[in-house]
């Protein structure tokens, strides 16, 4: 949950950075976006160093869907096809 949060305030600050170019190139600079910018980058991204890393995630997460589709194709293997398919 706190790398969530992370990614949310690196977004925000790379607006703020964003809306601060185009305020220099309207040529009015609105130095507290750049500060607001900067500190709220600085914060997603330790956030996102020091958050939980993500989990493996569980072989049988779609073990439903595996058992449905070698139900309804029981010939068919797990390999990639190899590309000599007929053209249609």
């Amino acid at each position: 949950m706190i790398a969530r949060f992370g990614t949310f305030f690196l977004l925000i600050g790379g607006g703020l950075l964003l809306l601060f170019v185009l305020s220099d190139l309207a040529g009015s600079p609105q130095l507290s976006l750049l500060a607001y910018g900067v500190l709220l980058v600085v914060a997603g991204i330790l956030l996102r160093i020091r958050g939980p890393q993500a989990r493996e995630r569980h072989e049988s997460r779609f073990r439903t869907l595996r058992r449905l589709r070698a139900q309804h194709n029981p010939d068919s293997s797990p390999t990639p096809p190899t590309g000599d398919r007929k053209p249609y």
